[in-house]
């Protein structure tokens, strides 16, 4: 009799095994879609990052040049002009200053996100 009941104790745990895998199965496929949706939104993050560095850099680049012909001037205006004094000059100097390290911010973005969309796309990593 005991060789009788063992197929269909068999058969009950082949098919909880079968269900098992499906659901296995299953698990796997969503977990990958999620991995498919998490890199493309990494990358289109990282897209997005790009174009508004190269925006910035574009803005910033005609600001620094304005501000260099305004630092040139002032300091022209204080050679000849009693009322532009070596403060006015400072300040031009300071906002050049200031505007060339926003260039050179938005330029370190842009090179960051260029790396981050390397290694998004399956590049590696990078040794530093």
């Amino acid at each position: 009799m005991a060789s009788l009941t063992q197929p269909v104790f068999a058969n009950g745990r082949l098919r909880a095994a079968v269900r098992q895998a499906q659901a296995e199965q299953e698990q796997a496929k969503i977990a990958f879609k999620q991995a498919v949706l998490n890199a493309g939104q990494e990358v289109n993050d990282i897209l997005a990052s790009q174009q508004y560095a190269q925006r910035a850099i574009a803005l910033n680049t005609q600001q620094v040049e304005k501000l260099t012909e305004v630092l040139a001037a002032t300091e022209l205006r204080m050679q000849y002009d009693s009322e532009v004094n070596y403060l006015q000059v400072l300040l031009a100097r300071q906002s050049l200053l200031e505007a060339q390290l926003s260039l050179l911010s938005n330029q370190y973005t842009l090179i960051e996100s260029a790396i981050g969309l390397y290694r998004a796309l399956g590049g590696g990593s990078i040794e530093r």
